[in-house]
């Protein structure tokens, strides 16, 4: 029998161990913020305040990600293997929640680290840290960006790495198109609307259809699905709203986990579910 709290068990147990894992060390003289992960209810996170105030690191390197999440986790254990085989110091930090403001502050406290050499984000917002490149200029601190900071009209970032994100959405609507034999109606699953990579790869997915899929339909964009309550909810909102939904497609990784986890519980094995693929371009 569906209830939502063994759907929202399903999803958190995949999403407790990247949560844990991915949480960042704290930061220096500021608040640190804790993810704590109920054990009553899975996906229930809670946010708590600890004043820890420590010395500043010394670090030659820092790697500053957009928010706790699993796949920051990844990112940081490979920036990890990285400053260990080029035999330099790193350190990692992140938001617990999606905030740029955040990601500033953390950016304007490590210029005041001592020997700081490069400084390495991935932002949401791709202008989050115009305001505090010509301090780091100043102070000679390198600055790297890759993912949604990655944009030709900002001169700020020379050296940005990056997949095409709407490239990416784009080529998995088009998987999905085949997979529905080119006919049906989509709900696309977005996850933080601030953050311009998912809203990238949702725009991708909304033109192919637009532009070569006549018999096919977007509903709706379902917004704040990039965290297992956030997924679980979208997804019973999109099952209610849209009975005659044929698929769900995710723009993020717990943009998929919910949809997948809910539509198996409610036996919908008629609606199709569909995670984004990064297209190297």
């Amino acid at each position: 029998m569906f209830t939502r709290k063994k759907v929202a068990t399903l999803v958190a147990l995949v999403a407790i161990v990247g949560l844990i894992a991915s949480c960042a060390p704290p930061t220096p003289e500021k608040v640190v913020e804790t993810v704590v992960v109920t054990k009553e209810v899975p996906v229930e996170v809670t946010k708590e305040v600890i004043v820890t105030p420590v010395a500043k690191p010394i670090a030659e390197y820092v790697l500053v990600g957009p928010v706790v999440h699993p796949y920051c986790n990844t990112v940081y254990k490979a920036a990890e293997k990285a400053a260990e085989e080029l035999g330099v110091t790193m350190y990692f930090l992140t938001p617990v929640d999606f905030d740029a403001t955040r990601q500033l502050e953390m950016i304007e406290d490590v210029m005041t680290w001592p020997g700081v050499k490069g400084i390495a984000v991935h932002p949401g917002d791709p202008h989050a840290f115009d305001s505090a490149y010509d301090e780091l200029q100043a102070k000679g601190i390198k600055l790297v960006v890759a993912g949604g900071g990655c944009v030709e009209e900002n001169p700020h970032y020379p050296l940005c790495f990056s997949t095409d994100f709407y490239k990416a959405g784009w080529k998995a609507a088009e998987h999905m198109a085949e997979l529905l034999d080119h006919k049906g109606k989509v709900a696309i699953a977005l996850g933080w609307p601030q953050d311009i990579n998912v809203v990238k790869r949702a725009n991708g997915m909304a033109d192919y259809i637009k532009q070569n899929e006549p018999n096919m339909e977007v509903l709706e964009v379902v917004k704040d699905m990039d965290s297992p309550e956030g997924s679980v909810a979208g997804a019973e909102y999109t099952l209610s709203a849209y009975p005659d939904v044929d698929a769900i497609i995710g723009t993020c990784w717990y943009c998929g986990v919910g949809p997948a986890a809910v539509v198996e519980a409610t036996g919908r094995t008629d609606v199709l579910v569909v995670y984004h693929s990064d297209y190297e371009g």
